[in-house]
């Protein structure tokens, strides 16, 4: 138990490293109030964080231009989600995999992080977690004014986000 749970620990970090390391990439190579493509974000995170373990990260987006104080929090939610589903959907030996989409939805945007690993327990409650990952992961989704719903599937688990349209 010891060795997963530093397992566990260090990926989160590392994962929380590079999600920053890439947040300051694409922050710097834009230009002021510049709009960012959401599925560059998506897939540079999606990336750096498919070497962590034997799942896939998967990833696919509409198009869609994201202003620049919501690259971070966004993603942080995706790093964040892709790393529990790394540390929780599978056994150590087990691949399979983490599909990250984000879709137009009601002039918002659905972020949703999918994988077909052993799915989370009946009573499973994201705001009852009490680790930084998922503390931080909740701070980042109030600050969007987004709701987040967890949805068991017949193989594994969705969380999927709900952020609202944004007044220009």
């Amino acid at each position: 138990l010891a060795d997963d749970t530093a397992r566990n620990a260090l990926i989160g970090a590392l994962s929380r490293i590079q999600a920053i390391v890439e947040i300051q990439r694409i922050i710097e190579h834009g230009d002021l109030d510049s709009k960012v493509e959401i599925g560059e974000i998506i897939g540079s995170i999606c990336e750096k964080l498919d070497h962590i373990s034997r799942a896939h990260v998967a990833h696919s987006a509409d198009e869609i231009e994201i202003g620049e104080d919501m690259i971070t929090p966004i993603a942080l939610i995706v790093s964040e989600l892709v790393t529990n589903a790394q540390k929780h959907a599978y056994g150590p030996d087990q691949g399979g995999i983490i599909a990250v989409t984000a879709r137009r939805k009601n002039g918002g945007i659905e972020l949703a992080i999918r994988d077909d690993g052993q799915g989370v327990p009946e009573d499973f409650n994201p705001r009852a977690v009490n680790g930084f990952g998922m503390k931080m992961l909740m701070h980042e989704i109030d600050h969007l004014g987004a709701t987040l719903r967890v949805e068991r599937q017949s193989k594994g688990t969705a969380f999927i986000v709900d952020i609202p349209a944004r007044e220009e």
